[in-house]
C-alpha cells in the first residue's frame, strides 16, 4: 500500500509530465492564423528590422487606440507563440512572410 507522500509524489510527477507535454505541443504547433492586413503589416515591419518606436508611430497613425504591445500580444496569441521571435519563426515557416 502506498503512503500519502508516495501518492502526492506520483501526482506531482504526472502533473510535471503533462505540463512538459503541453509546452512541447505549443512550441511545435503550426496554427492557421487569420491575420488582418494591419497585423500583417506590423509583422512585416518587425521582420524588416524596424524598431518598436518606429512601429508604434505607424500603429498610432492607423489606429490611435492600438499599441505596439497590443499588436504583438495578438500576434503571439494567433501564432500560439511564446515570444515575438517565435511568432516570426512560425510565420516564416508557414510562408506567411
Amino acid at each position: 500500500m502506498k503512503t500519502i507522500e508516495e501518492i502526492y509524489e506520483q501526482k506531482a510527477i504526472e502533473k510535471a509530465i503533462d505540463a512538459v507535454g503541453k509546452h512541447e505541443q505549443k512550441r511545435r504547433s503550426m496554427p492557421d492564423p487569420k491575420l488582418t492586413e494591419f497585423e500583417l503589416g506590423v509583422l512585416k515591419g518587425i521582420i524588416e528590422g524596424r524598431n518598436s518606436d518606429e512601429i508604434q508611430v505607424a500603429i498610432k497613425l492607423i489606429n490611435p487606440n492600438d499599441s505596439y504591445t497590443g499588436v504583438v500580444h495578438r500576434l503571439r496569441r494567433k501564432f500560439d507563440a511564446f515570444t515575438l521571435a517565435h511568432a516570426v519563426y512560425k510565420a516564416a515557416k508557414l510562408g506567411i512572410v
